[in-house]
């Protein structure tokens, strides 16, 4: 599968995107977690991967098929919880990304 950020034209490898429901004590619903490996071209910056990953960017995420057509969209994501960048080898990198989204009193993560 791929996946394409709001305001980049560029469509990234991705593995299966998982989405956590997080609770707080176990009880009250308080937001989501997007988890995701995307392949980066290895020219790409920790720089560059900061400004592809800025809320804006990751409030919408349009998933496409192996074949590269349009499948779905995953909206409402606005912080990056981490992103861990791992050098493979000289054409590509793999980034390991967390999102979160909340709900009700918790809109600014926690």
């Amino acid at each position: 599968m791929f996946i394409k950020f709001k305001n980049s034209d560029e469509l990234f490898m991705s593995m299966a995107l998982t989405e956590t429901k997080l609770f707080d004590s176990g009880k009250k619903e308080t937001g989501w977690l997007l988890g995701s490996t995307i392949t980066v071209p290895n020219g790409l910056s920790s720089n560059d991967i900061d400004l592809l990953l800025v809320p804006d960017n990751i409030s919408e995420i349009t998933v496409y098929t192996n074949e590269k057509s349009e499948n779905r969209v995953i909206s409402g994501y606005n912080k990056l919880q981490s992103a861990i960048i791992r050098h493979a080898d000289d054409l590509s990198a793999t980034v390991d990304i967390q999102l979160t989204k909340w709900i009700g009193s918790n809109q600014n993560g926690g």
